[in-house]
């Protein structure tokens, strides 16, 4: 799997739906079972496959719905960027402390949770070689072009 923006999750930004710059978008952890499709709207779309069947389990992680696993994006941004001509997403890097889990976390996706996870909606999924940091911190640091963008020409 690739990393990729969710065709839903730019939807909800051009229709100003989810503000990826406000409090409410959230990063959390699934592992390799976890098979993102670039049409999934919502973490949990009642298939095996879909992030809240593979959520990242273990020491340091407690997932599901409002659990202290999934982590609030900090200093997110949304910005341009006129020598590039792109509109760039970004945030500060995030740490999960002592994460020991029972699956190897292999991805991440940026969402935001409103009311329940049938509702969430995702928006941007990050993949990533399978990690075990075995109950050491862990640490997802965003690329210097940010977490994401989008290229005009």
């Amino acid at each position: 799997m690739a990393s990729h923006w969710y065709s839903g999750g730019i939807m909800r930004g051009l229709d100003n739906t989810v503000d990826f710059d406000g409090a409410s978008v959230k990063i959390g952890l699934s592992a390799a079972a976890h098979i993102p499709d670039i049409d999934d709207d919502f973490l949990d779309i009642a298939g095996t496959a879909d992030f809240t069947a593979n959520e990242a389990t273990g020491t340091g992680y407690v997932g599901t719905f409002g659990g202290a696993g999934r982590k609030n994006l900090v200093s997110n941004d949304v910005t341009t960027v006129d020598a590039s001509n792109r509109a760039m997403f970004d945030a500060a890097d995030l740490t999960w402390t002592a994460y020991n889990p029972t699956n190897a976390a292999a991805q991440a996706t940026i969402l935001v949770e409103i009311t329940n996870d049938t509702l969430s909606p995702c928006l941007v999924n990050l993949d990533f070689p399978d990690v075990d940091p075995n109950g050491n911190d862990f640490t997802i640091q965003f690329h210097a072009d940010g977490i994401g963008y989008i290229t005009s020409s």
